[in-house]
């Protein structure tokens, strides 16, 4: 059988397959307490939410008094910023400033807000998606409002982190973007195809044609949900950008290795032949899962 399976790994499962199922719930746990410090910066500063965390400051979203408040743990202090009339939906935080945007019947705008809760609108325009790196904000320029989905849709933008040097990057957007390293991944307006570009918006180029709704993006892998597809995961090795997997969603565990469904392992994934695939796995002597896959 063309697939190599990572015996190793696969043992593992197998010994460990019952307690990984009962320890779930812990597991998970145990992350939110003690998150990855990585973790937390690049989740505070890409994702937006009610919740951000990097070091001893937290910032969150108080809807019903409608406010943003500013907790240092370690100094063990709060402050209560007033946002009335334009209520934040979502906040990201870089560690030295927070940034917010209102909802779509909220407000408009971005609001930074430092830590000693002094609030300033650095843009005056409507934005349901933000980016942060240590240098620049890139956001997306709204463009209409989709009722149904409330995802974002217009152009992708960056400026200074003053509001500053506003740069309009990539037109015709929808849905949220990502960025990895100096690349941006995103989804046409138009063709709700898969793209990527440079930062800077040059090098376009198409990754996967369909109605692309990007879930994450690692040095390695992109991984979308294609809705022309019956809402099928596919994952793009970034490396050569040839491997697409469908019909099950795929996680990363370690370098050239990707989960495949129940915690079976698959090397080398970029080294695939195209064509589509049949996996067959007996777990103890009653369970039994058999599908398949296709590589592009």
């Amino acid at each position: 059988m063309l697939l190599v399976i990572l015996i190793d790994f696969l043992l593992f499962f197998l010994v460990h397959y019952q307690y990984y199922y009962e320890q779930e719930k812990i597991i998970d746990a145990k992350v939110e307490e003690e998150p990855n410090e990585i973790q937390e910066v690049e989740y505070s500063m890409h994702n937006g939410g009610e919740f951000v965390k990097i070091g001893d400051n937290i910032g969150f979203i108080n809807k019903l008094n409608n406010n943003t408040q500013i907790i240092n743990v370690k100094e063990k202090t709060a402050i209560k910023v007033n946002t009335t009339g334009n209520e934040l939906e979502k906040i990201y935080f870089d560690g030295e400033n927070i940034y917010g945007v209102p909802g779509h019947y909220k407000g408009k705008g971005i609001y930074k807000i430092d830590l000693q809760g002094n609030i300033t609108k650095i843009y005056d325009g409507e934005c349901a998606q933000l980016w942060l790196t240590e240098e620049k904000i890139y956001f997306v320029k709204q463009n209409g409002f989709d009722e149904i989905n409330q995802t974002p849709q217009g152009s992708i933008c960056c400026m200074d982190k003053s509001g500053k040097n506003i740069t309009t990057i990539i037109d015709n957007v929808k849905n949220y973007f990502k960025i990895q390293d100096d690349t941006i991944y995103y989804t046409d307006l138009s063709s709700r195809a898969l793209y990527k570009a440079n930062i800077n918006g040059e090098n376009k180029e198409k990754l996967a044609e369909g109605r692309i709704y990007i879930c994450d993006v690692t040095d390695k892998f992109l991984t979308y949900i294609d809705f022309a597809d019956g809402q099928a995961y596919h994952v793009v090795y970034l490396e050569d950008n040839t491997i697409s997997v469908d019909d099950h969603f795929l996680e990363i565990l370690e370098e050239d290795t990707v989960s495949f469904w129940e915690w079976v392992g698959f090397s080398t994934p970029g080294k695939w032949e195209k064509g589509l695939y049949k996996y067959y796995i007996i777990v103890g002597s009653t369970q039994k899962y058999e599908g398949t896959f296709t590589v592009y």
